[in-house]
């Protein structure tokens, strides 16, 4: 996603700011995306097309104020057919904490 083979069309938010957009849900940009103050249960959706993908790592990243970083999220994935279903990390149970 980082280096763009990932369209912006491919990248869904719950919601954003006025400031950002899903396209700024990359890694190292200067501009990040922001869900609104009130999006409680915000989320980020990538659409991957083909019908094997093996994701090997999640990396988040926050703005520089500590109160926009992410200190826990939880991932799902689904497939056609099938219901949406949370990842568990076997070493890990409930939502996953963001390492410093």
């Amino acid at each position: 996603m980082e280096n763009g083979a990932i369209q912006e069309w491919q990248i869904w938010v719950s919601s954003h700011t006025k400031k950002s957009s899903s396209d700024q849900a990359r890694l190292n940009l200067e501009k990040a995306w922001i869900a609104k103050d009130e999006d409680y249960n915000a989320w980020l959706q990538i659409y991957l097309p083909h019908w094997y993908i093996s994701i090997t790592a999640v990396a988040t990243q926050g703005l520089e104020e500590r109160s926009k970083w992410v200190t826990k999220y939880k991932l799902q994935y689904w497939r056609w057919g099938a219901n949406v279903v949370f990842y568990k990390d076997l070493q890990q149970s409930g939502p996953f904490k963001v390492m410093n």
